[in-house]
């Protein structure tokens, strides 16, 4: 009994983590919405991408290992198909809501600056 409430642990762990990474994303959208923290996040914004992506390997690493866990303390098959299918689903959400985040960010900031550049000109 143990072993399945520990796997149950495991999953409402992906779960949190899933979540957390979806709400990161929408407030740093949200942030870049705002003229001067963009222009701030711009500026910093070569030291920002190593640990954005550090830690989007982190968020996926950690969403696989919560189900993977699970997996190992409730082996029954129906539970470990259930458990699989879900950590690949979650792991394209963190996915794409954390390198997604970056790729997005390092475009609008590349566009922001030709648009400088041409009014400069």
């Amino acid at each position: 009994m143990f072993d399945i409430d520990m796997a149950e642990k495991y999953w409402d762990l992906g779960n949190a983590v899933t979540g957390f990474t979806v709400l990161q994303a929408i407030a740093f959208l949200y942030a870049l919405s705002d003229q001067d923290k963009f222009e701030q996040i711009k500026k910093a914004k070569d030291l920002l991408w190593l640990p954005l992506c550090i830690a989007s390997s982190i968020y996926v690493a950690a969403v696989g290992f919560c189900y993977y866990a699970a997996t190992q303390l409730n082996p029954a098959e129906a539970f470990v198909n259930v458990y699989w299918a879900t950590m690949w689903g979650q792991v394209f959400v963190v996915a794409t809501n954390t390198f997604g985040v970056v790729v997005l960010a390092w475009l609008i900031f590349h566009h922001h600056e030709k648009n400088q550049l041409k009014i400069r000109h």
